[in-house]
């Protein structure tokens, strides 16, 4: 988890969670119940 370039969002990585490698998410907590912004598969590992 890391924190995302705007406030009140935040990067959540997962390794294995399906075919591809890695599973990226960005939720923003500013909203009651938190929002995913968006979320792909990536074949690189997190920066």
């Amino acid at each position: 988890m890391t924190p995302d370039r705007t406030l009140g969002r935040w990067r959540y990585w997962r390794r294995g969670a399906g075919p591809i490698r890695w599973l990226f998410v960005v939720v923003g907590w500013n909203t009651v119940p938190a929002q995913i912004i968006t979320a792909f598969g990536n074949r690189e590992d997190p920066i």
